[in-house]
């Protein structure tokens, strides 16, 4: 996945507004291999704010659209899920450090690398990014009534024909009793 950003002209230039859009196609991340097609538009702006001198910062705006291809939780049928994020960050440029900050949560310092004096790695920030929209578990439908337990039947298919299952639990015993 490229995701270095050459942002010299954005460092040279006082004031520039200059946008920046990647498209990537197909990609493949080494450490979510569910992860299908990958598009990330990304804008950079760079300004330098009235009230601090010598201070040089670039905005980061990115919209983020991804399919996770992997197997239903309850019937284990391969599924596909689009997802789309967006993201705001301000990143501050110094000599030889890059902090940034994210404008849509609580302020704490992200993860862009500087590699050399006129490129910024935005890999870790759009893979933090698509960690935070990962689904714990991806289901083929909201209303997927997965296999059965005795025989693994799809029960979305229809219904098998082994026996409703007994109830157990701690409270198992109280079908039993018989109110007066």
């Amino acid at each position: 996945m490229r995701t270095r950003k050459d942002i010299s002209f954005l460092v040279q230039i006082p004031n520039p507004s200059h946008p920046v859009t990647v498209e990537s196609g197909p990609v493949i991340v080494e450490d979510l291999p569910v992860l299908r097609r990958l598009h990330a538009g990304i804008r950079l702006s760079s300004f330098e704010p009235e009230d601090e001198v010598h201070v040089r910062r670039l905005r980061l705006e990115g919209r983020l659209r991804f399919r996770i291809t992997d197997s239903c939780a309850r019937c284990l049928k391969e599924t596909s899920k689009n997802f789309v994020t967006t993201f705001l960050s301000m990143i501050d440029l110094s000599e030889r450090t890059v902090t940034a900050l994210d404008l849509h949560s609580p302020p704490e310092p992200g993860g862009y690398r500087r590699v050399g004096e006129e490129y910024i790695d935005l890999r870790d920030e759009i893979l933090q990014r698509i960690h935070l929209e990962f689904p714990r578990k991806i289901l083929c439908r909201s209303d997927c009534r997965g296999l059965c337990p005795n025989c693994g039947h799809d029960l979305n298919t229809g219904s098998c024909s082994c026996p409703p299952p007994e109830p157990d639990g701690p409270f198992a015993a109280l079908k039993n009793w018989i109110l007066d």
